[in-house]
């Protein structure tokens, strides 16, 4: 899970693993989670945007099953400065061979009145241009926990995983 600072990472694992918002302080560097969802537990990466560890993604992804981009879909500034950095991320991943990995866009800040519509926040970073690739755009309100399960459900059924039971059971 990568995003800017503040864009609601942690409190979207939070909502995910364990069914409810609590209230976080802000990541420092990068912290790591496991997230258990349906009978599915992942290992979340939670890394900021910091350049004092930027270095590390690609020392931490390279074992990715899946990318999420969380972005503060009110701040309209960082959506542009966000897509210079998916895109480097997808480079990234092109590279080392993980170029069909799904990628999850949470749009998240939706309740904001500033906030930008999930439509304008995909033609802002670009969606559209991403070949070889499924990905999936979903507006969140994740202190409301609004959106979260949407968008993670999509997610869970692109990895490619063997021995993962289907989201049916």
């Amino acid at each position: 899970m990568i995003g800017f600072d503040q864009a609601g990472k942690t409190t979207i694992l939070h909502a995910l693993g364990l069914g409810k918002c609590r209230v976080t302080i802000p990541t420092i560097g990068l912290t790591v989670e496991s997230v258990t969802y349906k009978n599915f537990t992942l290992k979340a990466w939670d890394l900021g945007l910091s350049t004092r560890v930027q270095y590390l993604w690609r020392y931490i992804y390279k074992d990715a099953v899946g990318v999420i981009f969380v972005i503060d879909s009110s701040d309209e500034d960082l959506v542009t400065d966000a897509k210079d950095v998916l895109w480097r991320v997808l480079t990234d991943l092109d590279r080392l061979g993980l170029e069909t990995i799904p990628l999850l866009v949470y749009a998240n800040k939706q309740d904001l009145a500033s906030a930008m519509l999930v439509a304008e926040v995909r033609d802002a970073l670009d969606l559209r241009a991403i070949t070889g690739r499924e990905w999936h755009i979903q507006g969140t309100a994740a202190t409301k926990e609004e959106g979260l399960k949407d968008g993670f459900d999509w997610f869970l059924t692109q990895l490619n995983i063997p021995g993962w039971p289907s989201l049916s059971s």
